[in-house]
């Protein structure tokens, strides 16, 4: 029967016979049902379409913004209007940042600009309202340009994004050796982490005069004689016996605290006038490597019973 129809539609018919080859068609070609849904489907989500100002949100990474240091990022001190700033190198940062305070401090020329939200990594929405227009700034020796984003960081005084390693493309991380290279008018520099411990303290005066040069964080040149000359002299002290006398007879002073000291005639104490009410100010900058250490300090307090915890808001 199906191969009949389909020679009728392949020869044609005549009008008065559409009715009827309809009918047949109907008759052998059965209506097509649509599957019944899997009791497991899904439900149907709804995506929002994110708005023009959500794609252009610039973001920050939540390290960038505290100042630490992580996995992301790499520290530089810089130099910008002069004075001595600590900028992060962060992959995860769209934008380079200069921190607000830091550009009132130093009377860096800003330019208002309508404001924009910065998405902070983790959670948290910024807002900047103003820019530094094409400002200059040096990593060791090395003189540089940027447009900074006014922000108020948490920790750091400069974050450098990616919209400024576009600009010295190629750009390699080195998270092992902790160092940045980047590109720059045909010339490939390579900057170290300055938070990077180095075992070899001891350099030439030909390497001296090259770190001066770069603006190095810090080094220490000594006397390799003196120095062995004034450890002899302490060991010597050590070993007489009234030193000796002095240790074993004041060894209770020596010795490391197990609590809080013993209550006096004249115990301190800070008064404050009446009403008074808790400073509200920012906290004190430090390294990722200086927190922690801090942070080991006054848990190894806690444990020996040297401090107590204290919720004032003085505190």
């Amino acid at each position: 029967m199906q191969k009949a129809i389909n020679m009728l539609i392949l020869q044609g018919y005549l009008e008065d016979e559409e009715e009827e080859v309809q009918q047949l068609l109907l008759e052998v070609v059965p209506p097509v049902e649509a599957p019944a849904p899997l009791a497991n489907d899904m439900p149907t989500v709804l995506v929002e379409k994110p708005t023009e100002d959500d794609v252009n949100m610039m973001e920050i990474s939540a390290a960038a913004y505290h100042g630490s240091t992580s996995d992301s990022t790499i520290s530089l001190l810089i130099q910008l209007n002069g004075v001595p700033a600590v900028a992060l190198a962060d992959t995860g940062s769209t934008n380079t940042f200069l921190d607000k305070q830091f550009a009132m401090d130093h009377n860096i020329v800003v330019s208002p600009l309508p404001a924009r939200r910065v998405r902070v990594a983790g959670g948290g929405i910024l807002l900047s309202e103003a820019i530094s227009y094409n400002h200059q700034f040096s990593i060791q020796g090395k003189t540089f340009t940027a447009d900074f984003r006014i922000l108020e960081l948490g920790g750091s005084d400069v974050v450098l994004g990616v919209n400024w390693f576009k600009l010295h493309n190629p750009v390699t991380f080195d998270f092992i050796e902790r160092t940045l290279t980047i590109e720059t008018a045909g010339q490939t520099h390579t900057f170290s982490d300055h938070l990077v411990h180095v075992d070899d303290l001891m350099v030439s005066a030909m390497e001296c005069k090259q770190l001066l040069a770069d603006q190095a964080t810090g080094y220490v040149l000594y006397n390799i004689e003196d120095v062995r000359k004034t450890l002899s002299e302490l060991e010597q002290i050590a070993s007489s016996t009234e030193f000796q006398d002095i240790l074993q007879t004041s060894a209770h002073v020596f010795q490391e605290p197990t609590g809080l000291p013993p209550h006096r005639s004249a115990d301190h104490e800070i008064p404050l006038l009446p009403g008074s009410k808790p400073p509200n100010i920012r906290p004190y900058r430090m390294s990722h490597n200086q927190k922690n250490t801090i942070e080991t300090i006054i848990a190894q307090m806690l444990k020996n019973g040297e401090i107590q915890s204290s919720s004032s808001p003085l505190s």
